[in-house]
């Protein structure tokens, strides 16, 4: 259910939680029935039902992991082309189906959600959604409509006006964005015909023109550019998955063949509106409501455009150019060849859309173009959406299905290309009309490629056609998300659109089919000779390696102008604003890069001396905060090739694996648990098991403290912290504020919002999803040992919880004393007793079966963590895949039945939807890739070896002095930075080199160093758990510095004391690592 807040007063009686809804009553057996056998739930079990057939039925001449692979794509595409479960669900399933069916390992599935092509999406839609925050689009189509209008009104000229437009803003960002942009834009201009009974068929049929224009324009324009539309990209990144070795096709190169082929197009959809709807001849009727003048004042009454809206033009200019001229000609190769074909293009998208995060904006003081929050509307379910494509291609590629279909498809070697490419066309354009034009890509292109084997012609000339006829999605409204947002509107009804799709559909065929044999020769000759053999030889391609209604009513939103711009400052002002704090912090990055790329050198070792520069960068930026952490955390994404440290497709993969997944997963049922508000129920009944009777506030403490860090355990700290300081603050309210507070009352304020900001942290350390800082050490051990045993969830539970453990009774032992006497009970119990608790969990009422099943299923993932590896002798379930499943791969699976299960609220409603997800932290999944990025550069590129030397001097040091320094170094650095993720990347590389020196186990150092950069007690600014305590004005700085620092001693105290004993048995550290 919704959270439902209702402010708390200081009666005693009012509730300190929010009431749960009664559930329903039982029904009977035949609307139990009813409800279970719907559409919806058999489309659900259809995917696995369909895998079950082909994996018992289904017998294949090759290797079995190719039939599991149909099978999986049976699964997948029943769900995506039924959309039983949320798209972006569907799309996570690779990452469990794949290692449980034996076609890759959790890591390989992994990789292929992040690439260099996905790292292009991240950056131009971060672009897109600056241009749309400062209405630039708006000014645009303002302009291009006065130049279009004619005076007098030409409609059919002002039509081509409104939807070029919109094509144009479809070319440099997604096409649904640019639809839902520009709509309002459109039906602007049709406020001002009359509606209703008074509207003419003119101005009834040129709204109709419009609207019908504006959403196929979105779509057309979308296909001349690789970001105008997920397909394109889909298209891309499939063909570098099966062709590595073949020349890739860059962005210049699909925009010489989608811009002709989109322009072709787009004049057809502009006769056929011409022809239906828009005469030239409707002029004069029109322009009673609607001329060139009006356009104009609307232009005078925007203003001059502003200097952030110069900049953003400037910004998008520049990475057009980038993108154009990256690769250009074999006798202009274009800058790339600068960086020996390293660079991307989505290299340059994340560059530029970092530069919006340093350029000032000019508004207010310090205020930049961009910030985080602007981002929270980034379309991850399209980032995921793409990943499934990749993924799903090397699938097909490396089960050996591919060469199979290829056999099987053998019967249309004698069809003529001139034939099956509108076949193609015709066949994919009927398809996209039921579901995704995503999806359908991702369907029809893996099939296609096998068919241009088995005719013995280019793939691309199959592939193309397959995936632009995807895009044909001009019938129906649910065809596309563009066809939606016009059909709501009002002005168009299902007839107009079959009369528009229909001939523009049949017109796209024939432009595709007439120009893929001719002008597509140019995305076609990035097929290098050698494949063009290969490719002619019959069944004998070799598989690639993995990859006011009136007239005078605004048309447009009037800029805001009671902020005027300031006249222009002395040079000493204009001097100070340069020499702001934040500008000197974004300075500092490059700056110390400069300098260590000048002044240090490594016996000829050019990228190790990089990696060291690049590490000094981003340092320096996280250090600081100079640009928000997940814009810096992109970073890696242009300076590693850049700085020929890696390609851009290698860096992009470390973004992705196993240890994020796990994140992925376990986020996304914390939000369930915090939808159901079960963490507040859960509180309740512990608080009432440690109550007392008569009250005993030591123990009361405990309960509360207990249930944070158990929470805490299964969710990230900072969640936690937001979830339970609430539940804490609810029951302090009962107690008396400001000068009447009697002294036991404000102590034991102190020590509850003390013990649950510091419990959060501490719940965290001990399991892998309690914190970030934890699969960052994890991912890094992974990274820089890949042959060693690797630390699974269970493995690390067992040391983790104990030490969490000693370290918790530590902290309540502290608070006890400090604030929380047994004594004070009198004093606190005529605010608080045990009835009121009761009260309070009778009227929450029982359980749903929603919390249940929520409840079940934590359960059931915990448990799968817990047992996947056990023991040599008890190896898990895990040994059943042969090793490729990981934690991962059961937190993908689990999550995925949040959104198979029904909640039994309302009919056809499962546990959870996609809109429940949109609170996911994708900026702490940046930060974790970024930590594995790092950590990936700094052993390629040599400056683990080289930094292992310089330490030499620590051999002689023992482990006993170095472990408490460490985790106290540590410890320190992260009240200085607020967040201990970054810490954590900064300090366990070098951590692993100093053991290689100390000749002692990584894990003996980088352990110490992992949770001492956790232990961020003193400062509200150490970690957001703390600022979230701090801000209920219960505690002071003197209270945390008092605990926190007696608690950072105890805590680094029994780091050093667990770390050689138990860990030694837990780890393994006994043993030698290579």
């Amino acid at each position: 259910m919704d959270h439902i807040q209702d402010p708390i007063s200081g009666d005693p009686k009012t509730p300190l939680l929010p009431l749960q809804d009664q559930p329903h009553r039982s029904q009977s057996f035949h609307s139990a029935l009813k409800s279970v056998l719907t559409p919806k739930n058999f489309y659900v079990v259809l995917g696995p039902l369909l895998c079950a057939i082909i994996c018992v039925f289904v017998k294949i001449e090759g290797p079995v992991s190719s039939r599991n692979m149909l099978a999986v794509l049976a699964w997948v595409f029943a769900w995506w082309l039924t959309q039983a479960v949320p798209m972006p669900i569907t799309s996570m399933a690779p990452l469990f189906l794949f290692p449980l069916f034996g076609i890759a390992s959790a890591d390989d599935v992994a990789h292929s959600y992040m690439d260099d092509v996905i790292a292009l999406v991240l950056g131009s839609f971060i672009l897109a959604l600056a241009v749309e925050h400062y209405n630039i689009h708006r000014r645009l189509a303002l302009n291009i409509t006065i130049l279009f209008c004619g005076d007098p009104l030409n409609p059919p000229l002002l039509l081509l006006g409104i939807c070029a437009t919109t094509a144009f803003v479809s070319m440099w960002m997604h096409n649904v964005s640019a639809a839902v942009m520009m709509m309002p834009v459109a039906t602007g201009i049709l406020h001002r015909f009359p509606v209703g009974p008074d509207q003419t068929v003119v101005s009834s049929k040129f709204c109709r023109a419009v609207v019908l224009g504006v959403t196929y324009s979105a779509a057309v324009g979308g296909m001349s550019t690789l970001t105008g539309t997920g397909v394109n990209l889909i298209l891309v990144g499939m063909w570098k998955s099966y062709f590595p070795e073949a020349e890739p096709i860059s962005f210049s190169t699909w925009f010489l063949f989608g811009f002709p082929m989109a322009l072709l197009i787009f004049l057809a959809l502009w006769i056929i509106l011409c022809g239906l709807y828009c005469s030239k001849s409707s002029g004069p009727a029109l322009s009673a409501y609607l001329d060139k003048a009006h356009l104009k004042r609307e232009l005078e009454l925007l203003g001059p455009m502003v200097f952030a809206e110069k900049m953003i033009l400037a910004v998008f200019s520049m990475l057009i150019v980038l993108w154009m001229t990256r690769s250009i000609t074999d006798d202009i190769p274009g800058w790339g060849a600068l960086f020996n074909g390293r660079a991307g293009d989505g290299t340059a998208s994340v560059m530029m859309a970092t530069l919006l995060f340093i350029i000032p904006n000019k508004k207010q003081e310090g205020e930049k173009l961009m910030d985080w929050n602007k981002c929270k509307k980034l379309p991850w379910n399209i980032v995921l959406l793409l990943g499934a494509g990749f993924a799903i291609a090397d699938g097909v590629r490396t089960s050996g299905l591919a060469d199979i279909l290829s056999e099987a498809l053998d019967f249309l070697e004698q069809v003529p290309y001139l034939a099956i490419a509108p076949a193609v066309c015709l066949i994919s354009g009927t398809i996209t009309e039921f579901t995704s034009n995503n999806a359908t890509t991702t369907l029809v292109i893996p099939l296609l490629i096998q068919i241009a084997k088995s005719m013995n012609v280019h793939p691309l000339l199959l592939m193309i056609p397959g995936a632009i006829g995807a895009q044909f999605a001009f019938l129906l409204p649910t065809g596309t998300p563009s066809n939606i947002v016009g059909f709501t509107t009002g002005h168009i009804e299902i007839k107009d659109m079959i009369k528009v799709g229909l001939p523009l559909k049949i017109a796209g065929t024939a432009v595709l089919t007439l120009l893929m044999p001719t002008l597509g020769n140019i995305p076609i000759s990035t097929l290098p000779p050698y494949l063009y053999k290969t490719i002619n030889e019959k069944n004998h391609m070799d598989s690639p390696t993995s990859p006011d209604k009136s007239h005078k009513t605004p048309l447009l939103p009037v800029e805001d102008h009671s902020i005027q711009k300031p006249k222009s400052s002395c040079f000493c002002s204009s001097l100070k604003s340069i020499l702001a704090s934040n500008n000197l912090s974004i300075l500092l990055g490059p700056l110390s890069c400069t300098i260590v790329c000048l002044f240090v050198k490594f016996d000829g070792n050019v990228t190790s001396r990089n990696m060291l520069a690049v590490l000094a960068w981003i340092f320096a930026w996280w250090l600081t905060e100079a640009l928000p952490m997940p814009i810096t955390s992109m970073s890696p994404l242009f300076l590693f090739p850049f700085f020929g440290i890696s390609s851009a497709d290698e860096v992009a993969h470390s973004y992705m694996n196993d240890v994020i997944a796990l994140v992925l997963g376990s986020f996304i049922l914390a939000l369930a648990v915090e939808h159901y508000n079960i963490h507040k129920r859960f509180a309740l009944n512990i608080t009432l098991l440690f109550c007392g009777d008569p009250l005993n506030p030591p123990l009361l403490l405990l309960g509360i403290c207990a249930t944070t860090a158990f929470v805490s355990m299964w969710m990230h700290n900072v969640a936690t912290a937001v979830m339970m300081v609430p539940v804490a603050t609810g029951i302090l309210h009962r107690f008396p504020t400001g000068p009447n507070q009697p002294v036991v009352v404000g102590k034991f304020c102190r020590a509850v919002i003390l013990g649950v900001i510091y419990s959060a942290t501490i719940g965290g350390m001990s399991t892998l999803t309690g914190t970030g800082v934890n699969l960052i050490l994890v991912g890094m051990w992974k990274s820089y040992f890949p042959e060693a045993e690797a630390i699974t969830f269970s493995t690390w539970f067992l040391f983790g919880f104990p030490s969490a453990l000693l370290l918790f009774f530590a902290m309540w032992a502290v608070l006890c004393y400090m604030y929380c006497s047994r004594s004070s009970g009198q004093a606190l119990s005529p605010y608080f007793d045990k009835s009121y608790l009761q009260k309070e969990l009778e009227m929450l009422g029982p359980m749903t079966f929603a919390e249940k099943m929520v409840l079940a299923l934590f359960s059931m993932l915990i448990f799968l963590w817990m047992t996947r590896s056990i023991t040599d002798d008890i190896p898990g379930w895990g040994v059943l895949f042969d090793g490729r499943a990981g934690d991962g791969t059961a937190s993908a699976m689990v999550a995925t039945l949040l959104f198979v299960f029904p909640s039994k609220k309302q009919k056809g409603e499962k546990l959870m939807d996609w809109n429940k997800c949109k609170q996911l932290p994708w900026n702490i999944i940046l930060l974790l890739g970024a930590g594995l990025a790092i950590a990936d550069g700094v052993r390629s590129s040599g400056l683990a070896d080289i930094l292992s030397k310089t330490l030499d001097f620590l051999e002689a040091v023992p482990y006993f002095a170095m472990a408490p320094a460490v985790c106290l170094i540590s410890s320190t650095i992260t009240e200085l930075i607020t967040s201990n993720n970054a810490t954590t990347t900064l300090i366990v590389p070098i951590l692993i080199q100093m053991a290689k020196t100390m000749h002692v186990h990584p894990l003996l150092l980088m352990v110490p160093g992992g949770i001492g950069a956790q232990f961020a007690f003193l400062l509200p600014t150490s970690t957001p758990s703390n600022t979230v305590g701090f801000a209920t004005g219960h505690v002071e700085i003197r209270d945390m510095i008092k605990v926190g620092l007696a608690l950072k001693i105890a805590g680094i105290a029994v780091v050093s004391v667990l770390m050689p004993t138990l860990g030694a048995f837990v780890f393994g550290t006994n043993a030698r690592v290579q």
